[in-house]
């Protein structure tokens, strides 16, 4: 069986590496990341080899539509500083809310996915991580995956 792998943040720095990494190893890869003139161009190098959904992880219809299927998770979108810095109730709707949401598709799903976190943060931002923790603690159990 041929192992289906959903990539978050597919077209930024680590996502883009972690894309190359999967290609490499010939898995089924489906990546959620937002429409854009940037992501287009990436994307149109890869579009032979991936399946793309254009769309927001805060907006649970795509990230319920991107997990469906799938067998593992890996979440590399995030805000990041410095924009994380600028806008931190941005950054908190993206990294808390979208992984809670992509949390919350997995639990849906008939077979769960398998998840990784990939958490970037800074000083300014470390909140984040602590909210992180805090929804983890609330909406996975161990039992759960």
């Amino acid at each position: 069986m041929l192992l289906k792998i959903l990539l978050t943040g597919s077209f930024g720095n680590v996502g883009l590496s972690t894309l190359e990494e999967l290609i490499r190893k010939n898995y089924s890869i489906r990546v959620l990341d937002i429409y854009n003139k940037k992501n287009r161009r990436i994307a149109s190098k890869y579009k032979d080899q991936i399946d793309i959904i254009w769309g927001d992880l805060r907006n649970p219809k795509d990230v319920e539509k991107a997990v469906e299927g799938q067998h593992v998770v890996i979440h590399t979108a995030a805000i990041i500083p410095p924009l994380a810095d600028k806008k931190p109730k941005f950054a908190e709707s993206v990294n808390v809310g979208g992984t809670k949401n992509i949390i919350n598709a997995m639990k849906s799903q008939p077979q769960k996915p398998k998840i990784t976190k990939i958490i970037p943060f800074s000083k300014k931002t470390s909140f984040l991580f602590f909210r992180f923790r805090q929804i983890l603690k609330y909406y996975i159990r161990y039992r759960d995956f």
